[in-house]
């Protein structure tokens, strides 16, 4: 498990044959709490539920570079497509599809909200926040097209 994030029961609930099963997960940035990177560890425990499509959010390539294929590779190599839409593009959402993906649209959405920072508080890039200082958090939709097999698809 990741940090006690992993649900305890990944059999449960699985369908003979092939499901079709989405798997959601908040990443945090790949990182622990010791600082180390997550990814290999992230991709293991949702690799326990048998996904045929992830959708991870607060990924963060600028921190891990590496991250998303280190995931994907977990997973059996699965294709991926990732949303920068905060951070300079190095921060955002992911879609990972066990089936090769067609197609992406990305959309800035509008709304998100603002945090004020305490004065003296050390932020995540290991900067002191000043007096007045916010973090606004931006919200981003990531589509995908996935090509699916005829038989998934539910054409005979």
């Amino acid at each position: 498990s990741v940090e006690g994030a992993c649900p305890s029961s990944p059999g449960e609930g699985r369908l003979a044959g092939e499901a079709f099963r989405v798997v959601t997960f908040n990443v945090r940035r790949f990182k622990l709490s010791c600082g180390n990177c997550s990814a290999a560890a992230v991709g293991d425990a949702i690799a326990q539920w048998r996904p045929s499509l992830v959708a991870l959010n607060e990924v963060d390539i600028g921190l891990r570079p590496e991250a998303l294929q280190v995931v994907a590779e977990r997973l059996g190599n699965f294709s991926v497509a990732f949303f920068g839409h905060v951070g300079g593009g190095n921060y955002g959402n992911a879609l990972l599809s066990r089936f090769p993906i067609a197609a992406v649209r990305e959309t800035h959405l509008r709304g998100g909200s603002e945090i004020s920072i305490a004065p003296g508080t050390v932020k995540r890039n290991g900067e002191i926040a000043e007096e007045g200082e916010v973090h606004r958090i931006a919200r981003g939709l990531l589509e995908c097209d996935v090509e699916l097999p005829s038989a998934v698809a539910g054409e005979a």
